[in-house]
C-alpha cells in the first residue's frame, strides 16, 4: 500500500505569489527544515506549496491536531493559548492566508469552520482589537474595524504582500488599489 505524506498550502497566484516563495518556503526551511516544490496553476489562478514530508504531516495531524482533508471543523490549537506572542503570530498567519484588505482598510474574511471563527474573536477581543462577527448558515464572516486592521498590520506585522502592499500604498497615497 503506498502513502503520500503530502502537506500542501494553496492561494491566489496574481496576489500571493510572493508570498508562498518569500515567506511560506522560508518558514517551513527554517521550522521543519523542509524544502517544498510549488504548483502553478494559471487556468485556475492558483498556487500551491506542496511539502512532501512524513514528519510536517503527522506533526500537524498528532501534535497540532489539524485534520487530515477539508479544514471544515478546524480549530485554533491548545498549544497556541496562553503566549501573547504565539497568540498574535497565529492569528497574522490566518489574517496572511485567508482574509482580505479592502478599501476602507479593514481586514475582512468567511470561512467554514464557525468553531476557527469563534476562536478568532476571544483572541481579537483578549487583545483588544475591534471587530465584528457575523453568523450565516454555512459560513462565518469577521470584519475587523479600521484602527485595529492598521494595529495589526504595523505592530503584529502580517507577512502577506497582498496586505502590505495595498497599506503601504494608501498610507502614502490616500488611495485603494485592489492588485498591488
Amino acid at each position: 500500500k503506498n502513502i503520500s505524506y503530502r502537506y500542501s498550502i494553496n492561494g491566489d497566484l496574481k496576489e500571493e505569489y510572493n508570498y508562498h516563495v518569500k515567506h511560506i518556503a522560508k518558514l517551513m526551511e527554517k521550522i521543519y527544515n523542509c524544502s517544498g516544490y510549488f504548483a502553478k496553476r494559471e487556468d485556475k489562478n492558483s498556487i500551491e506549496s506542496v511539502y512532501k514530508s512524513k514528519i510536517v504531516l503527522e506533526y500537524k495531524r498528532d501534535i497540532l491536531k489539524f485534520p487530515v482533508g477539508p479544514k471544515i471543523n478546524i480549530q485554533i490549537p491548545k498549544l497556541i493559548y496562553g503566549n501573547k506572542e504565539f497568540e498574535k503570530r497565529c492569528l497574522c498567519g490566518i489574517f496572511d492566508t485567508d482574509f482580505t484588505l479592502d478599501d476602507m482598510m479593514t481586514l475582512k474574511g468567511k470561512m467554514v469552520s464557525k468553531r476557527l471563527l469563534k476562536q478568532i474573536c476571544k483572541l481579537l477581543s483578549k487583545h483588544k482589537i475591534n471587530y465584528g462577527y457575523k453568523d450565516y448558515k454555512n459560513y462565518g464572516y469577521l470584519r475587523i474595524l479600521k484602527d485595529s486592521s492598521i494595529k495589526i498590520i504595523e505592530e503584529w506585522k502580517l507577512n502577506n504582500e497582498k496586505h502590505t502592499s495595498k497599506y503601504l500604498i494608501w498610507k502614502e497615497t490616500n488611495k485603494y488599489f485592489p492588485y498591488t
